[in-house]
């Protein structure tokens, strides 16, 4: 068994480490701090989860809506602004059918209880 974790950490390259998932290279910085900025003064500070079922929440998180991982950009038309629960919702949903090897499907959202 150490034999074989010997040769397979031979062959693994060094340097930093990397997500074999992400097709593309996320915006960093004050980058990334000017284009959340601008998401949410255009989305009006609301989360676009909320408005389709009548609530006016105030959104707290700037949110991908096709994720990186599935091909995704960081250009402004993918990205929305969200509540903190509906991003966690999303969020997890995405990562079990990440995780299950499911094919990427736009989230629908549920209405909160409110």
């Amino acid at each position: 068994m150490v034999a074989m974790l010997r040769r397979q950490l031979a062959t693994l390259k060094t340097g930093p480490a990397k997500l074999a998932t992400t097709a593309n290279e996320r915006t960093r910085g004050s980058a990334w701090q000017a284009k959340r900025a601008r998401v949410m003064r255009r989305d009006g500070g609301l989360c676009c989860y909320c408005r389709p079922f009548g609530h006016l929440t105030i959104g707290h998180e700037v949110d991908h809506r096709r994720p990186l991982w599935a091909g995704g950009t960081d250009a402004d038309g993918n990205l929305a602004t969200t509540c903190t629960d509906h991003h966690r919702a999303k969020t997890r949903a995405e990562e079990a059918a990440r995780l299950s090897g499911q094919a990427w499907q736009p989230w629908q959202p549920a209405p909160l209880e409110r």
